[in-house]
């Protein structure tokens, strides 16, 4: 990997001011300066990487350029590159085939960067790999960036909490309350701002193709029928493309490669906003125990292969059904697949992966956490890998298949291999 060069006084000050602007170093061929993190890649990959770095004063880390292969200890450049499994991408970042036994590539660890009090991971990564995550909520809150395999370092300081996070090649969007602020992925400056106006507070940020798009909800649980909104974002422009409003009950939206699709009106319509301003929608066909399973049943999850996923829980422990509709027509539903309510699920280059838990079918026995590929034909695929006992909270993410685990007070992102 490359490593992180320090900081210009100019960024060190800003980030000394604790400012929100943020700074971003970029990648030379210079050692690095010190960051609170851990690399440890894994024994099966290459037993030439193995480094643990120190605590001392972060520096800040780019998060735009593309990684090399290796890691590398605190204050000196790595000579050893790091072998690649057999199917891997230009960026060192594995890409594991649809069969095989899983493996931890590379376990980078991100000392003190998560509270016990926090409920969940807010984790987004870049078309890059680069994965970024929230740190504990604090004044200002840290977001760090993990660049292919290399330590961790700040991408930014911001004045949270945050709620939202999306990247593209150029940006990293950043959802605080109802605004968004984009910051270059380059500089680490911020690009804008944008003020949504949108009823209660973002949840999710996603790109789709050339727009970023903000959904916001009025409520955790729509117990009380709060109104939900979006937001379409031109990263080119100041002002937002237009907002949606007027729905409720939506908590999640799945991005395509130029619309956005979700379930409103109590989990009976299935939506497309596309990026050129126009609203498909269709029925979502299902029946929906409204006593049991509550209103928002139904949620779109992941763009795959041309088609949507909708998850529904059916309200009676941990079973819920994966089904799909046709990306371009609405057309649905597939035959069901059996899922587990509480597990994440992330499109992937290398498919559909999801964290499970000893309470769901996608771990065997004796495992606590695990993740696994999983197929809408199939359901879950070939063996689960275990993830840590002490796992505390979980994220998986693509297009890198990566899980990101609290562990006590410390963050750990897990490249899978």
């Amino acid at each position: 990997m490359g490593v992180i060069r320090a900081l210009a006084m100019g960024c060190a000050l800003a980030a000394l001011a604790l400012t929100s602007t943020g700074c971003i170093a970029s990648h030379t061929g210079h050692p690095s300066a010190p960051v609170i993190s851990s690399v440890k890649a894994s024994s099966a990959t290459s037993a030439a990487v193995s480094s643990a770095l120190t605590p001392s004063p972060p520096a800040q880390a780019a998060s735009s350029a593309s990684p090399g292969v290796g890691s590398t200890a605190a204050g000196a450049a790595s000579t050893d590159p790091t072998p690649l499994p057999a199917a891997s991408s230009s960026n060192a970042l594995p890409t594991p085939g649809p069969t095989g036994p899983l493996t931890v590539f590379a376990d980078v660890t991100i000392k003190g960067g998560f509270s016990s009090t926090e409920t969940g991971l807010t984790v987004a990564q870049g078309p890059d790999g680069a994965v970024f995550v929230a740190g504990k909520v604090a004044s200002p809150q840290i977001i760090w960036v993990v660049d292919g395999v290399g330590p961790a370092g700040i991408a930014e300081h911001v004045r949270g909490p945050v709620t939202a996070l999306a990247a593209d090649a150029a940006n990293l969007y950043v959802g605080v309350g109802q605004s968004v602020t984009a910051y270059s992925r380059t500089t680490g400056n911020v690009v804008r701002t944008w003020q949504t106006a949108l009823p209660g507070t973002l949840t999710q940020l996603v790109v789709a193709g050339t727009k970023v798009w903000g959904l916001s909800t009025g409520s955790a649980d729509d117990s009380n029928g709060a109104p939900d909104g979006l937001v379409e974002l031109d990263p080119a422009s100041n002002s937002p493309v237009r907002s949606v409003t007027g729905f409720a009950g939506t908590f999640s939206l799945a991005a395509g490669l130029s619309s956005i699709y979700y379930v409103t009106k109590q989990s009976t319509e299935l939506v497309q906003q596309t990026n050129a301003g126009a609203t498909v929608t269709a029925p979502t066909n299902q029946q929906v125990n409204l006593q049991l399973s509550g209103p928002s049943a139904i949620q779109a999850v992941a763009v795959v292969d041309g088609q949507v996923i909708v998850q529904h829980d059916a309200g009676q422990g941990l079973d819920a059904q994966l089904n799909a509709y046709d990306a371009t027509t609405l057309v649905g539903p597939t035959a069901q697949t059996n899922f587990a309510a509480d597990e994440p699920i992330a499109p992937t280059d290398s498919g559909l992966f999801v964290v499970g838990n000893s309470d769901s079918a996608a771990c065997t026995a004796g495992q606590t956490a695990c993740v696994r590929r999983f197929s809408m034909s199939a359901g879950n695929v070939g063996d689960p890998l275990a993830l840590p006992d002490d796992t505390i909270a979980s994220a998986v993410t693509g297009p890198y298949p990566t899980v990101v685990v609290a562990r006590g007070s410390n963050l750990h992102v897990l490249r899978i291999s």
